[in-house]
């Protein structure tokens, strides 16, 4: 992915002819503009004025930097910013990074170096390693949800775009989605964690630091929003500091559990075939297993979160990125051609568009999702619910670009466009009529799938929460028992001794008995002799010298 094709690829992709967004896509004319209108709100929150220029905010923003810069100098104080990182990622995001064993790999570095860094990432894209880990986790969602995502489709346009027009389409979304997660940073920014983290790396000096990054980030907001994608994307591509960070997913091969070598493999049980089992038919001409009856084993692989960043609220935007980046790979397509030419066409290149709309876009899914009142129950649902709707292996691109704009389409301002229609005699009262049902079949749709996943997701993980208590619990009395084993080995070897020293004495005195030193022969009692005399039972010992004396 060269940066010199920047601009190219920002011509291609666009957010504005996606059918997943009202007023986009086939029909736009009969449907409420969703970017319009978000955006204009949008503006509204982050306090755009019409006194603020393009100009002024990248001053003042150009100041702040420079400003920074003088506080993440030496490598120690970087050090301790990673940290930090990582953990405010692993307090919000724990259980995400603890489900896919993932590891992060998080640092500083120069915009200067982030053009290389995105060239040497995307050069080293594994797509094997994303395929097998796609492959299992596809295989393991399918069984679990395929009841759920079944059912009858709701139409959303008249003509079908090609596939690879609609699986770049499904891309772009996931992608504002990622983005616009990755730009709410502000929220995680303003806890606690964050706060008393800087204190304890800037000691007093912690507030005007938190300050300056937080003024940075808003004004990048805004500039976000009053710059056209377009004027950002030239401003990139022509000077290499315009860059501020860049993450991605790297890969680690890691051993799976297999049988050792040498030990013998249990036999096949074909008793459940009957007697009609015909295993000529299972080998092929020359007498091997046939190809075709042959699955692929898939390899282990650990994902990687890698991500960069050239101050501390980057590194919090980039690892966020990379993490929801993860959990979108199961929408890119099996096909290698396809999958390549989607996310070349999608990916860092025009992120312009994304940083300006992607937070209208992950706003408008927050609220939806976060009218189910179960998806607060535990932490990363709503990560969980993005990963589930979007990967190819539960839910087709079609039906996913269905929900999604059920999900942005607005009802009342969709009724407001039409009656503005019919009242300009552009359409019929009947045509309205049947675009609205059409409309609130979309958001029922969407409604009912998003609502029965988050309970599936829900439900698995109290499954999966169960599952550990009893584990902790099994563990403990693991524990205990062999605590409690460790003490009756104790108390049988104690007793053993206690046993042994008993019957040696009760030994000592029987072959003293005169009855029993009768059938001893000499040497025996000589060494009985001498054994009574080692232990000092000198009265004992006279009576076994006198009998040795007899023998004489």
């Amino acid at each position: 992915m060269k940066i010199k094709r920047y601009q190219k690829f920002l011509e291609e992709i666009s957010i504005f002819d996606n059918p997943a967004i009202p007023g986009e896509g086939q029909g736009k004319d009969k449907e409420s503009s969703y970017l319009s209108d978000e955006l204009k709100k949008r503006k509204e929150d982050v306090g755009l004025t019409g006194a603020q220029s393009v100009s002024e905010l990248g001053m003042r923003l150009s100041s702040l930097s420079n400003s920074a810069k003088e506080y993440i100098k030496d490598t120690e104080t970087k050090k301790k910013l990673v940290e930090l990182t990582k953990k405010v990622l692993n307090k919000y995001y724990g259980r995400i990074i603890s489900k896919f064993n993932m590891e992060l790999d998080i640092d500083f570095i120069a915009p200067t170096q982030v053009p290389e860094f995105m060239e040497e990432m995307n050069n080293r894209r594994n797509y094997e390693a994303e395929e097998d880990f796609i492959q299992d986790e596809g295989e393991e969602l399918e069984d679990e949800l395929s009841d759920l995502l079944s059912g009858q489709d709701v139409k959303m346009s008249e003509e079908e775009p090609t596939e690879s027009d609609i699986e770049t389409h499904k891309r772009k979304i996931a992608n504002l989605l990622i983005q616009g997660e990755a730009k709410n940073i502000k929220t995680i920014y303003h806890t606690q964690e964050v706060k008393d983290g800087l204190q304890k790396i800037y000691g007093d000096k912690w507030k005007t630091v938190f300050d300056i990054w937080d003024e940075m980030t808003k004004i990048a907001d805004k500039l976000d929003l009053l710059m056209p994608p377009s004027d950002r994307a030239k401003q990139m591509t022509s000077n290499a500091s315009g860059f501020a960070g860049a993450s991605t997913i790297d890969w680690k091969e890691i051993e799976s559990e297999e049988t050792e070598s040498g030990t013998e493999q249990p036999e096949e049980d074909f008793s459940d075939f009957g007697d009609e089992i015909d295993l000529e038919s299972m080998f092929d001409d020359e007498g091997s297993w046939g190809e075709e009856e042959v699955e692929k084993k898939s390899k282990n692989w650990q994902p990687i979160l890698v991500a960069r960043g050239a101050d501390f609220p980057m590194l919090l935007h980039e690892s966020i990125k990379g993490l929801w980046e993860f959990l979108s790979l199961g929408g890119i397509p099996s096909d290698k051609e396809l999958a390549i030419k989607v996310t070349s066409e999608t990916g860092m290149m025009d992120e312009p568009e994304d940083w300006k709309f992607g937070p209208l876009i992950a706003i408008t899914f927050r609220k939806f999702v976060n009218e189910n009142s179960k998806v607060n129950d535990y932490e990363n649902v709503k990560e969980e619910l993005f990963k589930v709707l979007i990967d190819k292996e539960t839910m087709s691109t079609e039906e996913f670009m269905r929900i999604f704009k059920g999900i942005l389409i607005d009802i009342k301002k969709s009724e407001d466009k039409l009656k503005k229609l019919v009242s300009s005699n552009k359409m019929t009262q009947s045509e309205a009529d049947d675009k609205l049902r059409e409309f609130k079949r979309l958001k029922a749709n969407a409604r009912r799938k998003v609502d029965q996943l988050i309970d599936q997701i829900v439900e698995d993980i109290e499954a999966w929460e169960r599952y550990y208590d009893e584990l902790e619990e099994y563990n403990k009395a693991m524990q205990q028992y062999e605590k409690d084993l460790e003490e009756y080995n104790k108390k049988m070897k104690d007793y053993e001794e206690q046993q042994k020293g008993q019957n040696v004495q009760a030994q000592k005195e029987e072959e003293l008995d005169y009855s029993n030193m009768s059938r001893l022969n000499v040497v025996q009692l000589k060494e009985l002799l001498k054994i009574l005399l080692e232990d000092e039972e000198f009265e004992k010992a006279a009576k076994v010298r006198d009998e040795i004396n007899k023998r004489k």
